[in-house]
């Protein structure tokens, strides 16, 4: 009998932490998505070609297309865009002045153009 109690005690211990594991997987489901469909785009999107590459910015956040979506890639350092991205402060480092927004580094130039130096 105490053989008994102790095999029930373990077959349930184990499946609470079985419960608790796939609960724990259930929880990642919540992940941030990094393609955007195109129905999904805004007028704010602008066209960039650099390097024979074409990206689209909208939002502060730079993407190529890849069929019917548009897939988050880092920003290429020395592109150049003709508008500030919403959303962002300007920070200073090392005595230069910059433009930061969602962690992309812009250098303002003459006539509003704003270029990619630091990611």
């Amino acid at each position: 009998m105490k053989r008994l109690v102790i095999g029930l005690i373990a077959i349930v211990a184990f499946a609470t932490s079985n419960q608790i594991v796939a609960q724990k997987v259930v929880d990642t489901s919540s992940t941030v998505t990094e393609t955007i469909r195109t129905s999904d785009k805004k007028k704010e999107i602008v066209e960039i070609e650099y390097k024979g590459i074409m990206y689209y910015v909208f939002n502060g956040t730079w993407h190529t297309k890849m069929k019917n979506r548009y897939v988050l890639r880092n920003a290429p350092k020395g592109a150049k865009i003709s508008f500030k991205p919403a959303g962002g402060t300007y920070v200073t480092m090392h005595g230069k002045k910059y433009y930061r927004c969602k962690g992309i580094f812009y250098k303002e130039h003459k006539d509003s153009i704003y270029e990619v130096v630091r990611i």
